[in-house]
């Protein structure tokens, strides 16, 4: 036995010896067989836009979203915002504009009223002038309802039906500012469905999310309705933050949205209107600086780098839009199950409701590599694969993450692919 023992350590290490003769053979099959190992998959969610954007005769043929020469063109803002998000979830979200609709109309309030074009018009050139150009402070305008009917339009335009067939993922909804009614910056509808940064609306279909975009507003205004879209998702998903607590008991989300004033000394990315140096809401230009270990989220769920100062320059210098891509951009987002947690590591399966709606695609989490199934492939990971091709250790629990080879089998072959793949990495 122990002859054998002695040949089988014998061949294994020759074979050991012309790794790098196979490292090229296993480069090749590589780019077919794991181009995209322990990456996050790309998905696509389709999305009906609904604008209500009517055209005033009596302002020589103009679209509402015209009346205003700093007022935006929603298709603009609508593009510019779809290209962030992609950017923002490393390609995980990318969406697709299926059906757009213009609305030739003001839109309803929940009681069925709504303002008529020549009285909003009217009434919004009268603010204009007798404010300066603040016009939503004119005393002037009428109330009606407080509510957009969302049942309605979403009845009208069958949007019910044709999320549960897999047309539509989400709405996005543009109107003007001022128009009598209230639109949520976002409402999740459905079943079994939650607070979403506004009251559920309960539906027999599946999940989906509704946004209220402004086109008086900018891209960086979007974001900040996705994020307080992430916030509140992921509330529902692992609590909401308590930073009064040890920080040892934080859980994941706690230490990522910790900001300087709650967790002094230990901040993370922090949340979508406090930077990690911020003392009030929405200050992203804070100078000061404080330590934070923002950076080492994108690493996640790798965190161990040593705190590091930083100030409004890591953020954009106040620029909301800037400040929220870089928020998102730390979200975490690689493939595979945090072995220490049990969440996904990659929260945007949380904030697209994929968890819930696509829970095929979202179990697809495996990290490739990851022998010792710590969430991350590392070297220690090629080193367990190693041990037990040289029968110094059991067959790995996770030994599916080092077939790499796709093949229903452990050899020298998928070592040097791991070999490969860590040099690469």
């Amino acid at each position: 036995m122990r002859v054998l023992k002695k040949i089988s350590s014998l061949i294994l290490a020759t074979v050991m010896s012309i790794t790098l003769i196979l490292l090229t053979t296993a480069s090749a099959l590589s780019a077919e067989s794991m181009s995209d190992a322990g990456s996050v998959q790309s998905n696509n969610y389709n999305v009906l836009v609904l604008n209500f954007d009517p055209v005033f005769s009596m302002a020589g043929n103009k679209n509402q979203h015209e009346l205003m020469s700093w007022w935006n063109d929603p298709h603009w803002l609508a593009d510019e915002f779809r290209s962030d998000m992609s950017e923002i979830s490393y390609g995980y979200a990318n969406y697709t504009m299926v059906d757009w609709i213009d609305i030739e109309e003001m839109p309803r309030s929940t009681d069925g009223k709504s303002y008529t074009l020549e009285y909003y018009y009217e009434t919004l050139m009268t603010a204009n002038k007798e404010t300066g150009g603040a016009y939503w402070s004119y005393s002037g305008w009428d109330e009606y309802g407080l509510t957009f009917d969302y049942e309605h339009y979403l009845n009208e335009y069958n949007v019910f039906d044709r999320v549960n067939k897999g047309e539509i993922d989400e709405v996005w909804i543009f109107t003007g500012p001022m128009v009598g009614v209230t639109l949520y910056e976002t409402r999740m509808v459905g079943k079994d469905t939650y607070w979403c940064n506004s009251p559920e609306l309960e539906s027999d279909c599946k999940p989906f999310v509704v946004y209220g975009f402004n086109y008086e507003r900018g891209v960086g205004e979007m974001l900040e309705d996705a994020g307080h879209r992430a916030e509140s998702i992921m509330k529902h998903v692992m609590g909401s933050p308590d930073y009064t607590k040890d920080y040892t008991d934080y859980t994941d989300w706690e230490k990522f949205t910790a900001y300087d004033s709650v967790a002094p000394g230990k901040s993370g990315v922090g949340n979508v209107h406090f930077a990690p140096n911020s003392t009030k809401d929405y200050e992203w230009g804070n100078t000061k600086y404080v330590y934070s270990n923002c950076e080492d989220w994108l690493n996640y769920p790798d965190i161990n780098t040593a705190p590091e100062q930083v100030n409004c320059e890591t953020w954009g210098n106040g620029d909301i839009r800037e400040h929220h891509k870089w928020w998102f951009s730390r979200f975490p987002h690689i493939a595979g199950i945090n072995s220490k947690t049990g969440f996904y590591n990659n929260w945007w399966i949380y904030f697209t409701l994929d968890y819930i709606n696509n829970p095929t695609a979202s179990s697809d989490t495996m990290v490739y590599g990851d022998v010792n199934n710590d969430g991350v492939f590392n070297v220690s990971d090629v080193f367990e694969l190693l041990r037990w091709l040289l029968n110094y250790s059991t067959k790995p629990e996770n030994w599916k993450a080092a077939d790499l080879c796709k093949d229903e089998k452990l050899d020298v072959l998928d070592l040097c692919m791991m070999k490969y793949k860590l040099i690469n990495k």
